[in-house]
């Protein structure tokens, strides 16, 4: 919030009159006898109890009266800065200027005129200039804050703000432009729980100085999200929409909460009634279209996103959002060239590498050595690094640059292609001269024209026998086998019982990892989803899982990243089913050895987390249980996707109902396992 001054605040140059000609009387209605001084007093009264109108009437008034009487212009700029007529504020604050040149308050003044005008670099001059005037000028300290805040200048923002609060600590719009710069600043760091916590830390205190600050408890309310604290956000965003009913923004920002509540319908009101109050108002209609998305209703989310798009062509948000939609509905041509737009949205997950190379067009001539390099979350990697095959077919040298965690997979996955671990600053390696182009993984399907409506790379539909991609992840096979074969050992030698094997003849001694008709189906599961937005819409707590797990000849396996040894204590008393946990296998840390348990098991079921990312790139069968609108690359229908052609999708039919998807899954479980054989 920036802030502007009013008379009582305003130094006085020697020689400024601040009143005119106080023997001159003014025309007009009941103000008739007023003098030029007292109409300015009663101008200003009127400004601070919010009767702009009639501020303003006085201070034209008294213009009439004396053209150039600096406090009437000051104020009646502050009005027009107010009321969204800036360039007016503007002019008329700068000839008040040219009268009064070492007013500090009239360059605050000018500044907010201009930040509001859209120009924070002119605003940040105007302020500098006020505090050169005036160092102890607070507001003008806070009113810097908040245009460097726009600026991108975090760590100066915050200084401004510091200062601010240090020259007069109950200034809460201070503490309100300090939150903001520290939640940007969280925004932009890669450790920023300290910084939001800060940023909490100043919101409250701005509250403690006015309970009914709205704006503050808005900006509470958001950071609460961002922790995950969605009941004690609820309480700050209603209230502060219940202090301001009219504002466009709190309304939107309690949007916001909803989507994340998954409370989609109400969030649909929310943005609907954000774009009446504000109906260019960007960030409502691209919020409204992820509420539409949400809800099914994709044809309506798009013409949101193209709302928000129109209104300003430049919202990257909006532009990735939209990418989401067309790619879930398979428009996938239009959806990758706005994909692209990830790069400028400030929200991504992942920040673009810094890596010199001219960007690949996907052409083969003058390509030296392509830099492939890996982007977003694990599965995200995994998925995406499938296609370097696709690279390497056209004769291409391909280096990959990865998560460390992948670098052993990918090298042995991509025999003869150099495999190189993300850090921070890239390894020298990647400067070599050979390596003429660069590429992020998820641009790999634009270049290449791998949609189906191209005429250059056709592409199957989903259910087609021809795949978008084959199987291409190799694990350590003798640890693949190493960990089948003691799997087995231990189910037959434990308390584990499987009532369809009690009554079989003893199988055969096998060799490590070999597959016998008589062995019970090895399942690897996993139950829950670790993506702090899109994670409890995906998992499915074990509790539910009980018409699955107590089949028989099926025998689990936890392939669950995270601690998990509580729930599965809990899973064993519902339901007297063991699921066997092998602590030695750090699915966060040790993704090679990760691999290869999962490519011990015969069928992997699991919600949608890197685990199915690498079953499937293993070709392990995997069924992954999808909520009624999926992340993108699943599609929105159909049982088959393109990425694995070792998945089946078993999706929710409506939101939150897991038992239907539960009961078909163990009810394909048990087919597939009558005769006690091998899924593979």
């Amino acid at each position: 919030m920036l802030r502007a001054d009013d008379r009582n605040n305003q130094d006085k140059p020697p020689g400024l009159s601040t009143c005119g000609d106080i023997g001159k009387t003014l025309s007009g209605d009941s103000y008739s006898e007023l003098t030029v001084d007292r109409a300015l007093d009663l101008a200003f009264s009127h400004y601070n109890i919010g009767r702009l109108s009639e501020a303003e009437r006085l201070c034209r008034l008294v213009l009439d009266k004396v053209p150039q009487q600096v406090d009437a212009m000051q104020l009646l700029g502050v009005i027009l800065s107010h009321i969204g007529r800036c360039t007016e504020a503007q002019q008329l604050l700068r000839e008040a200027i040219s009268q009064a040149p070492g007013h500090a308050q009239l360059h605050n003044n000018l500044g907010v005129a201009l930040h509001r005008l859209g120009k924070p670099d002119e605003a940040v001059s105007q302020f500098n200039r006020a505090l050169q005037i005036r160092p102890d000028f607070a507001k003008a300290y806070n009113n810097l804050g908040a245009a460097l805040i726009e600026l991108g200048r975090v760590d100066e923002a915050v200084i401004a703000c510091a200062e601010a609060i240090r020259l007069q600590g109950d200034l809460k719009q201070a503490h309100n432009n300090l939150g903001l710069a520290l939640k940007k600043k969280a925004a932009l760091s890669s450790c920023g729980a300290g910084s939001l916590q800060d940023a909490a830390a100043s919101f409250e205190k701005a509250i403690a100085l006015d309970g009914e600050y709205a704006e503050a408890l808005s900006n509470l309310g958001m950071v609460l999200i961002a922790q995950g604290r969605l009941e004690e956000a609820a309480d700050n965003l209603q209230k502060a929409v219940s202090l301001a009913p009219s504002s466009a923004e709190f309304r939107n920002n309690l949007g916001v909460l909803l989507n994340r509540q998954g409370r989609f319908d109400e969030a649909v009101a929310a943005g609907e009634k954000a774009i009446a109050l504000r109906p260019d108002y960007v960030e409502a209609h691209n919020n409204l279209g992820t509420a539409l998305m949400e809800l099914g209703r994709f044809a309506e989310a798009n013409a949101a996103f193209e709302k928000a798009i129109g209104i300003d062509p430049e919202c990257a948000q909006a532009h990735h959002n939209r990418s989401l939609v067309l790619l879930l509905t398979g428009q996938f041509e239009q959806g990758w060239e706005q994909y692209e737009w990830r790069w400028k949205h400030s929200g991504f997950s992942t920040p673009s590498r810094p890596f010199p190379q001219q960007w690949w067009d996907g052409a083969v001539e003058g390509v030296g050595k392509l830099l492939v390099w890996g982007e977003q979350g694990i599965g995200d990697e995994v998925q995406f690094s499938g296609l370097i095959r696709h690279i390497i077919s056209r004769g291409i040298d391909v280096v990959v640059e990865c998560d460390r965690r992948l670098v052993p997979l990918l090298a042995r996955s991509f025999a003869g292609t150099t495999v190189v671990p993300r850090r921070d600053s890239p390894a020298p390696l990647l400067e070599d001269p050979s390596i003429t182009h660069q590429i992020p993984m998820a641009s790999i399907p634009r270049v290449l024209g791998l949609f189906p409506s191209s005429g250059r790379r056709p592409l199957p539909e989903h259910g087609s026998s021809m795949p978008f991609q084959n199987s291409f992840m190799i694990p350590d096979i003798k640890q693949r086998d190493q960990f089948r074969g003691e799997y087995l050992r231990k189910i037959r030698n434990s308390r584990f019982e499987i009532p369809n094997l009690s009554r079989a003849k003893p199988a055969p001694r096998e060799t490590e990892g070999s597959r016998d008709s008589l062995d019970p189906v090895l399942v690897g599961i996993s139950w829950r989803s670790g993506n702090p937005q899109e994670g409890p819409k995906r998992s499915i707590p074990l509790e539910f899982w009980g018409p699955i797990l107590r089949l028989p000849a099926a025998c689990f396996v936890s392939l669950q990243y995270g601690r998990c040894s509580s729930e599965l204590r809990a899973a064993y008393d519902r339901f007297g089913v063991e699921i066997l946990e092998d602590k030695r296998i750090d699915s966060l840390t040790d993704l090679d050895g990760f691999a290869a348990q999962v490519a011990a098991m015969d069928l992997v079921i699991s919600v949608d987390n890197s685990t199915v990312h690498f079953a499937g790139a293993l070709g392990v069968q995997v069924w992954t249980m999808l909520p009624t609108v999926p992340d993108w690359r699943w599609g929105h229908q159909g049982e088959r996707t393109r990425w694995y052609p070792s998945m089946r999708l078993f999706r929710q039919a409506e939101r939150g109902k897991w038992e239907p998807v539960i009961s078909k899954v163990a009810e394909e479980l048990a087919r597939r396992t009558a005769g006690r054989t091998s899924l593979v």
